[in-house]
């Protein structure tokens, strides 16, 4: 009887340390994804930054700039969800 215990014990704490592991590399692969979204963000907005500055010193006027505009925040806003995608999987 003992020995049934025992054996019991032994595949709950290996079950609990497989499930505890899984959680960190879970862990892990989020701070991953979050870097480089974070990361993605911060250059993205560099260049947006550049290109305003770029732009505005060149003279374009402000038809073609809104519509610069809009793709940037259309290709932003599709960027966002491939990042916000791989941090819930």
């Amino acid at each position: 009887m003992a020995e049934i215990t025992n054996s019991t014990k032994n595949k709950k704490t290996l079950m609990q340390e497989a499930l505890q592991q899984r959680i960190e590399e879970k862990e892990k692969a989020l701070r991953i994804a979050r870097k480089v979204a974070r990361e993605t963000a911060e250059r993205r907005d560099k260049q947006n930054v550049r290109g305003e500055k770029s732009n505005i010193r060149k003279g374009v006027p402000r038809i073609v700039l809104n519509a610069l505009q809009g793709k940037s925040e259309k290709s932003t806003s599709k960027l966002t969800g491939v990042h916000q995608e791989k941090a819930r999987s």
